[in-house]
């Protein structure tokens, strides 16, 4: 029997690669040898994904060493905001709070004319887009929230207005699905240089036409991390036994 021929040798080969006793990773990572739910500090954890975008292109989970998360998950969060009222309740009382404030634009320098005007124009051309600042507020904090960070493509038409004639405005701020994007990230600091839609045959967005929203990043992540991250461990937890399953709610 070759060296993979049996669970043994399998024991021993990992033992080799990871420089840990057999025993030892029988006992410490039973778990993960035979099934169920894996502990997140297990090192033998499955980290082999595919995808047809390659480095430097990076998805939600290719920067996450910490955190185990699946595809599954990340939908399970847009389930939860769908269907659970105290999950939708927590999220949308998050965003309404920000959202609510209002926004005071600023000059850079407060004594230059031409920064004064630069501001008034900033807070014209957003509250006179579609849905006003609020609405911006909500399309860049909601999509984070759920899913860590989030995209929003700024699209600029030319005024016609008195004051403003001859000025490049917001016409309108899409948020993107961030399921179908990949950030263009540099090796070294990781710096976001762009975004690239799979869907569209890796279309790419000038990164000067986006705003990308980080939300709770965690070494300097950029895809951030999830408000219901918390709320899911805490229902798998609870599905463990038989009597916690009739117990724990649907979502």
């Amino acid at each position: 029997m070759g060296i993979l021929g049996g669970v043994d040798s399998l024991r021993q080969l990992r033992s080799w690669l990871f420089g840990r006793p057999a025993e030892d990773i029988q006992s410490a990572n039973r778990v993960a040898l035979y099934g169920g739910i894996r502990r997140e500090t297990d090192p033998l954890r499955d980290q082999i994904r595919a995808d047809p975008t390659a480095f430097p292109y990076v998805g939600p989970l290719d920067l996450d060493n910490y955190g185990a998360e699946t595809d599954e998950m990340r939908a399970a969060y847009l389930k939860y905001h769908r269907t659970a009222p105290a999950a939708r309740a927590a999220i949308e009382g998050l965003v309404a709070s920000v959202a609510d404030m209002d926004v005071v634009v600023l000059p850079e320098d407060e004594d230059d004319p031409a920064d004064q005007t630069v501001a008034e124009f900033v807070n014209w051309t957003v509250e006179n887009s579609p849905h006003g600042w609020d609405g911006l507020i909500r399309k860049v904090l909601l999509p984070a929230f759920l899913l860590g960070y989030s995209v929003t493509e700024t699209v600029l038409r030319g005024t016609d207005h008195r004051k403003w004639g001859g000025y490049w405005g917001v016409r309108h701020c899409k948020s993107k699905d961030t399921n179908h994007l990949r950030l263009k990230v540099d090796a070294v600091n990781r710096d976001v240089v762009g975004v690239v839609n799979t869907v569209r045959g890796m279309a790419s967005y000038p990164s000067d036409k986006v705003i990308l929203f980080t939300h709770a990043d965690l070494f300097e992540n950029p895809h951030g991390t999830e408000e219901l991250r918390a709320a899911y461990q805490r229902r798998a937890v609870r599905c463990e036994t038989p009597s916690s399953r009739r117990s724990s709610p649907r979502w």
